[in-house]
């Protein structure tokens, strides 16, 4: 039996990867459980996966919560003895760590080193215990910078998402030409500097920018659309259970994040054709992509460079063909076949 612990599978990139592994596995024959906190499914799912839930909020105190979850997690794990226990997020590769299995595959999924130093030596720490099994790296940038502070750094490996196999109508979900973002309304996205961006550079005139994605900046990025007067050219969708249409039919998608471990909405958007303006976030942007080829990257924190892409994108023709007709090249190694057999060889 494999055991895959993970917070939930709501809204985001690890957690549309966890549930596809969950179903691989199944697909082969194998047993899995999905040892969550929140009884939260917004991906498909395979009915052979069985699920435990540990509550993670039985308490008011943080602490005693804290304490509470690592013990149903230490009984829940040496009563089930997993083949593997699995984890695909920071939170649980440091409880997964703590539970002393001999059998614990961690990993890393946002980069590590821009937390503070706190943060960082928890990380640190934790995936240094001597009974992880491997530490798998969402990206290769992410990889080469943590390896040096891990003593054993042959458990190291580097297995990204996997594009997802996706038939998308070319029918437009929109009126106007439109920019899109596709990310989780936090401080970190900086999708209120896109916001600002568009703005600023009359990028009205030219298209319209489409938001998908919900989280805690959502009251202040609306605020910040009535202060420009941008209704209705920036439309706050909120969460899109399928962004692919949006994505599919945009002139690019734009992302500002200041940090990101493997941005899996990239490697979609490539495959359904579609170019990304990008900061060159740690990490992940820089492998996926080329600039000038499949898009255009541009360093954390210049947005005057982000604006003058966004508007040569939106009144250069010639340069967003030629874009589009490279989205393909370097996707090989993100195929689901590819992806998978990585992480068998792992299992």
């Amino acid at each position: 039996m494999y055991l895959i612990f993970i917070g939930s599978l709501k809204k985001g990139g690890v957690e549309r990867f966890a549930a596809l592994l969950a179903n691989h596995l199944v697909d082969r024959g194998m047993r899995v459980r999905m040892l969550m906190f929140k009884p939260d499914i917004e991906f498909n799912l395979d009915e052979r996966v069985e699920i435990t839930y540990i509550n993670h909020k039985k308490f008011r105190s943080r602490f005693l919560s804290i304490v509470y979850v690592y013990l149903a997690l230490l009984v829940k794990v040496w009563s089930m003895r997993p083949k593997r226990l699995i984890t695909l997020s920071r939170i649980a590769g440091m409880f997964a760590a703590a539970s002393f299995y001999p059998r614990t595959i961690v990993s890393f999924d946002t980069y590590p080193l821009s937390f503070n130093r706190y943060k960082q030596l928890q990380y640190l720490f934790f995936f240094n215990l001597p009974w992880i099994r491997r530490i798998v790296s969402c990206s290769e940038e992410l990889r080469t910078d943590v390896e040096p502070y891990i003593l054993f750094s042959k458990r190291m490996l580097t297995i990204p998402y996997p594009v997802p196999h996706l038939t998308v109508p070319d029918d437009r979900v929109h009126g106007r030409k439109f920019f899109v973002v596709v990310s989780r309304l936090h401080a970190r996205k900086n999708v209120r500097e896109i916001i600002r961006v568009y703005a600023e550079y009359g990028l009205k005139q030219h298209a319209d920018l489409v938001i998908c994605g919900d989280g805690v900046e959502m009251d202040f990025l609306r605020d910040l659309v009535d202060r420009h007067n941008l209704a209705p050219f920036v439309v706050l969708k909120g969460f899109v259970r399928d962004p692919y249409p949006f994505i599919k039919t945009s002139i690019c998608l734009v992302s500002a994040s200041m940090r990101e471990g493997f941005p899996n909405v990239f490697v979609e958007a490539l495959g359904l054709g579609t170019p990304i303006i990008s900061s060159r976030a740690k990490t992940g942007p820089s492998e996926i992509i080329s600039h000038g080829t499949n898009g255009l990257l541009f360093e954390v924190g210049d947005y005057a460079k982000l604006g003058e892409y966004m508007l040569e994108l939106a009144s250069n023709d010639e340069l967003l063909r030629r874009l589009q007709s490279n989205t393909a090249l370097g996707l090989e190694k993100y195929t689901y076949d590819a992806v998978m057999s990585k992480w068998m060889n792992v299992l």
